[in-house]
């Protein structure tokens, strides 16, 4: 048997220590743009790329809890949708003014509405507010009138819809609130 000598025994563990390090870079390299992808497609799937507000999937989402709480506690909520009456015609003229009115059309309705309510762009001219479910029916048209103010310089109409009064599902109470505009 030969003599195993410290060098080669040096350069060996040196060797191994470089790749495990190379190769435990990369694995966390690849990791970091999983992260990265999954954290891309979520944003795709559930929020509007033009505005950052959830979109008709994540307002599905939460119109559902807020029909399940409202259900458990005897309560109510109201759906407001808004439409932009002027959008497709702005998007003839240019894409980048259309979407200028839909930042302006997310940023009024957010700062008009409560920490507890919920707006979505549910269609590039389409929004719909989900109001908080303990909102009296007396004091509903409150944060609604705010939102009004805030978008009186833009081509609007709005809808409203309540739960369980006008429809008792979520896709029956979008269509609903839709559909009135």
């Amino acid at each position: 048997m030969e003599y195993i000598s410290l060098e080669y025994i040096f350069f060996v563990t040196f060797t191994l220590f470089i790749i495990s390090f190379l190769f435990n870079l990369k694995q966390r390299n690849i990791i970091k743009d999983y992260q990265n992808n999954e954290s891309s497609i979520v944003q795709n799937i559930f929020f509007d790329s033009i505005t950052d507000l959830p979109n008709k999937n994540n307002i599905e989402i939460i119109i559902t809890e807020h029909i399940n709480s409202a259900t458990r506690h005897n309560k109510s909520f109201y759906v407001l949708a808004i439409k932009a009456l002027d959008y497709y015609n702005l998007k003839k003229d240019s894409n980048e003014k259309s979407d200028k009115l839909s930042v302006g059309i997310a940023d009024a309705i957010l700062s008009s509405i409560r920490d507890e309510d919920t707006t979505a762009r549910v269609s590039e001219d389409e929004y719909i507010v989900v109001f908080n479910e303990y909102l009296e029916e007396k004091n509903h048209s409150i944060p609604i009138d705010r939102i009004k103010e805030s978008l009186k310089n833009i081509n609007v109409s709005y809808a409203t819809c309540s739960y369980p009064k006008d429809a008792d599902s979520t896709d029956s109470l979008i269509k609903s609130a839709l559909t009135k505009l």
